[in-house]
């Protein structure tokens, strides 16, 4: 009986041990850590280089990120953490809104202050974490800012 067999494809950029390892890169370091710059996170073109740089293969930006969805990786932006934030100080807090909130009556108004900051941090942009999780960034640097009250 005859068998129908898949063609083979292209052949493969990357092997697939090469594959994972730039997966492993990607959700472990930053492209600072592996010596691509002052960047923070992974984009496509920084990716191309990395991927020149290292193993000498050129690849579009476009099938890079083709490879990097069949890996399980989406392109999002992350969300930062403070490494100096006290989670007891800000679970007392959310517990004592909460509190505030059930007591609350038709005529009332709850108001907000919150100060203004300028602050000197890198801002964040998108980079590749697994899918359905959100990459963290955090910050354990002081660094400066302005008040404006």
């Amino acid at each position: 009986m005859l068998e129908r067999d898949v063609p083979p494809g292209k052949k493969l950029y990357l092997s697939i041990e090469k594959q994972e390892e730039l997966k492993r890169i990607i959700l472990e370091s930053t492209p600072s850590q592996e010596r691509m710059g002052v960047y923070a996170s992974w984009d496509s073109r920084i990716l191309q280089q990395f991927i020149s740089q290292k193993w000498g293969i050129f690849m579009n930006r476009g099938g890079i990120i083709h490879m990097l969805q069949r890996l399980n990786l989406s392109y999002t932006r992350p969300t930062y953490t403070l490494a100096k934030a006290d989670k007891e100080k800000q679970e007392a807090f959310t517990k004592q809104l909460d509190r505030i909130k059930k007591r609350f009556t038709d005529d009332m108004i709850l108001l907000y202050e919150d100060e203004s900051h300028i602050r000197s941090y890198q801002a964040l942009r998108s980079t590749w974490p697994e899918t359905g999780k959100t990459a963290i960034v955090c910050f354990s640097c002081s660094y400066r800012r302005i008040h404006l009250n």
